[in-house]
């Protein structure tokens, strides 16, 4: 009895050790709630929303289960199993959002930050998983979280760095309506397609949105001169004029000696204006 006693321990150690490291490390179970698949949902949505990502509701939880409500073809942009995240049992909240319901702080787990746009500045974070989990549900070695970007870019955050990056955020959010930036809009064939030159972290930035989902981010200058690459003064891109030719689908911001232009092919070009005598 006593040898069959030791037995059954040495047998049962194993399994027991390995079913407390499963808890430990996907402690809500394993899951594939994808972040990029919700990345993609709301840059469809916003590309029907005049460039705006899911806002108006009285939580960001709630804002961001507007993408069920939106339906392409009869399915939504984002299920319940998508917009749970990696936390909230699928049943829980598919039975909220059937009823017509929006998500709570509670009932959602990703983090969402409210009323962003595609053309804010693209280091601006859209969501992240609030309990800090892997592609799969579980614990990262780190900690720290997996950060989906305005320009859809993705980055993992180590604990050790989030603070700092925290702070960054809340930097650029209170910049949004203070940095220089200009914008156009220029409709080419069938899409409406929003055009942005952006003073960025020393840098010049231009970009396109086309509503049918395309996009182009391009570094065109520096304020700085740097070796390879145009300098443009931050007293000269500070009072830019911005003039849309609408039959050449063209987009022209207009500085001191020269202009950035947007070409209805998609490209960006800085061209010296003639001397007129």
């Amino acid at each position: 009895m006593h040898r069959r006693t030791k037995i059954a321990i040495v047998v049962l150690t194993p399994f027991v050790l390995g079913y407390a490291w499963w808890r430990h490390h996907y402690p809500y179970g394993i899951s594939h709630c994808c972040d990029l698949g919700l990345s993609g949902a709301l840059h469809q949505y916003a590309s029907t929303h005049g460039g705006a990502f899911p806002t108006g509701e009285s939580t960001p939880e709630a804002s961001l289960s507007l993408l069920y409500r939106e339906k392409i073809e009869g399915c939504p942009l984002a299920d319940a199993n998508l917009l749970r995240g990696k936390t909230v049992p699928e049943s829980v909240v598919k039975e909220i959002l059937e009823r017509g319901e929006l998500l709570t702080p509670d009932t959602c787990g990703w983090h969402y930050v409210d009323g962003l746009r595609v053309d804010d500045d693209p280091r601006l974070a859209v969501f992240w998983d609030k309990a800090g989990l892997d592609h799969n549900g579980g614990r990262m070695g780190e900690g720290g979280h997996t950060v989906l970007f305005v320009d859809g870019q993705r980055k993992y955050i180590p604990q050790a760095e989030w603070d700092e990056f925290i702070e960054i955020q809340r930097k650029l959010l209170a910049e949004r309506t203070t940095a220089i930036h200009y914008d156009a809009t220029v409709r080419i064939d069938k899409d409406e397609v929003k055009v942005q030159v952006r003073v960025m972290d020393g840098d010049i930035c231009a970009s396109a949105w086309w509503s049918s989902g395309r996009s182009t981010v391009d570094r065109i200058a520096t304020l700085k001169k740097q070796q390879g690459i145009t300098t443009i003064p931050i007293q000269e891109i500070g009072n830019a004029k911005v003039i849309v030719e609408q039959d050449k689908g063209r987009v022209r911001f207009v500085l001191r000696e020269r202009e950035i232009v947007f070409h209805r092919s998609g490209s960006f070009e800085i061209e010296v204006i003639p001397i007129r005598d």
